[in-house]
């Protein structure tokens, strides 16, 4: 359901809570029906393989699935978020530059893959 080009924010879930103190210490910034995003990068699906191909050291390639085979592996409702992605993007490429501003620890793809070791059993 995602094409090559289509970027999809991404960040450590793990994130959340340090982003959201940070939010309520200082109120008077992050406050007031702000909108406060969570995302460390924006990726492309070639990216996410190049990342894991050099961290992991194995041949990771993207394949991409049609819609109709998407549905038979995933939940529609996310299918039709990754589908959003191709066609639109992110409706604010700064999203990653304003989440490090309220946490500029967030962690980036890289370090997750290599922090979880994703895909290198």
């Amino acid at each position: 359901p995602i094409l090559s080009y289509g970027r999809i924010p991404i960040y450590d879930v793990r994130d959340t809570g340090k982003i959201v103190r940070v939010c309520f210490e200082h109120p008077e910034r992050w406050g007031h029906r702000q909108t406060v995003p969570i995302v460390a990068e924006q990726l492309t699906m070639e990216e996410i393989c190049k990342t894991i191909r050099e961290v992991s050291e194995q041949d990771i390639q993207f394949i991409p699935l049609s819609y109709d085979e998407a549905l038979v592996k995933l939940h529609r409702e996310t299918v039709n978020n990754l589908r959003w992605y191709n066609e639109f993007g992110s409706t604010d490429e700064r999203q990653a530059e304003k989440t490090k501003e309220i946490y500029p620890k967030i962690k980036t793809f890289v370090e997750w893959v290599r922090e979880t070791q994703w895909l290198m059993e």
